[in-house]
């Protein structure tokens, strides 16, 4: 399945639990604002696109992104942090920027991934 996202700004917290693609609209770049965790990825086969997350609640140290399994491909995203559970995600072209976390990335137990073009 496919989901494409126009231009906004949407108060949203997703969980992914099955095989999705989420991308922003041709040329468009919407902007997922959340207290909580922005993007919860739990399945498998997951592809984000051109999403922007925005922390609303700058005093939450929670992550953008928390892959809880997987391997998600995420490419030309904005987002402050991510959380690698238990995964590999595929990050490539990303902006990861402006954490309330130690650190934008941050991985546990045998997570992996591979990180490429990302600043």
């Amino acid at each position: 399945d496919r989901v494409e996202i126009t231009a906004g700004v949407y108060n949203e917290a997703v969980v992914v639990n099955k095989p999705v693609e989420i991308v922003g609209a041709e040329g468009e770049t919407p902007d997922i604002v959340y207290r909580g965790t922005c993007i919860t990825l739990m399945t498998h086969e997951c592809y984000l696109n051109g999403l922007e997350c925005i922390q609303n609640d700058k005093l939450k140290e929670v992550p953008s992104i928390h892959v809880v399994e997987g391997r998600p491909i995420i490419t030309n995203c904005k987002f402050p942090s991510i959380l690698v559970a238990r995964g590999e995600p595929y990050l490539v072209s990303n902006e990861i920027a402006n954490s309330v976390l130690t650190s934008g990335v941050k991985m546990r137990g045998a997570s992996g991934g591979t990180f490429i073009k990302n600043t």
